[in-house]
């Protein structure tokens, strides 16, 4: 039981300094350049996070294209996408920049779908509309 109240305070504590970083970003936005500001982060990441896969091993050989889609997500989908998020947050505020993470189950979904074949049931369609109905009227609020 221990494991599991942990791993709830972990996910609220995420969920906190992910608010908490998106305000002091853009609040200090002008004194960041978002490309930098995007390479750090992933660097600090890899450094705090490295030690740890000591302890969870590969369970297979690494090959080259293990590594490849490794540098690929690294690159395009993580890289790549804090340097857009970090434009957002300048740009449009972290109200705005942190709504668009709502829309991630919804392309998980679909991508499952168009790559893999999942199956796509009613509860899925009906929680993709209360996704959408919700950043709908997020942005609507932000915008009046």
């Amino acid at each position: 039981d221990f494991q599991f109240y942990l791993s709830i305070l972990a996910c609220l504590a995420a969920a906190l300094l992910y608010a908490i970083s998106g305000i002091y970003i853009k609040l200090n936005s002008k004194s960041f350049d978002s490309s930098l500001l995007a390479g750090t982060t992933q660097l600090l990441a890899f450094f705090f996070l490295f030690p740890f896969s000591y302890f969870s091993p590969a369970l297979a050989p690494l090959t080259q294209k293990i590594i490849l889609n490794m540098l690929m997500l690294s690159l395009v989908c993580s890289a790549l996408a804090y340097i857009l998020y970090f434009k957002l947050i300048e740009q449009v505020g972290p109200s705005k920049a942190l709504s668009v993470t709502y829309l991630m189950p919804i392309f998980g979904i679909f991508w499952g779908h168009l790559f893999l074949g999942e199956n796509v049931s009613l509860e899925m369609l009906v929680g993709m509309s209360l996704i959408l109905i919700g950043v709908f009227f997020s942005f609507k609020k932000a915008s009046t």
